[in-house]
């Protein structure tokens, strides 16, 4: 049946053809053509440019901040120049970065006890993963109260280095 169907519609294209003068045929042919460099141009070339466009525009980009960054040298950023020195000196230094309140820092050996009043909530979360990111600081024991206030706590962090 399939045979049939494919002989049918090779049938009636070569009918449909013949059937056409030379001039018809000819512009047929061209508007073919022309239809398959349009496809072309609109599924295929024009994506691609598209893409490539994005690409160099962010060679660019990036360039640009290598370039900036090799000028920066080792001082990029506050929590850079933060993460040096002495481990409570960095806590409190990030901490007002946060705006962050340390009522007490006890250190414990390689631990540091941290306890923070009336802060933000989302401050505080911020601030423990800069210390983490940055300094290497790990959070042991954290003990957070809900405030009247809303989005503030108070804070009790234990932190290891």
């Amino acid at each position: 049946m399939k045979v049939v169907v494919v002989d049918r519609f090779r049938g009636q294209a070569v009918d449909l053809w013949s059937g056409r003068s030379p001039r018809e045929q000819a512009l047929l042919a061209g508007l073919a053509a022309v239809s398959l460099v349009a496809l072309y141009l609109v599924l295929i070339y024009a994506p691609l440019q598209t893409v490539r466009a994005e690409a160099v525009r962010d060679i660019r980009t990036y360039q640009a901040l290598k370039a900036q960054l090799r000028v920066a040298g080792p001082t990029l950023t506050a929590g850079a120049l933060a993460a040096r020195g002495p481990t409570s000196a960095v806590i409190t230094a990030s901490a007002g970065e946060f705006g962050l309140n340390i009522r007490r820092l006890d250190p414990d050996g390689e631990r540091i006890r941290v306890v923070l009043e009336d802060v933000p909530f989302d401050g505080l979360v911020r601030w423990l993963d800069r210390l983490e990111r940055d300094r290497g600081l790990r959070v042991v024991d954290l003990r957070v109260e809900r405030r009247p206030a809303p989005g503030t706590v108070n804070a009790q962090a234990t932190l290891e280095d």
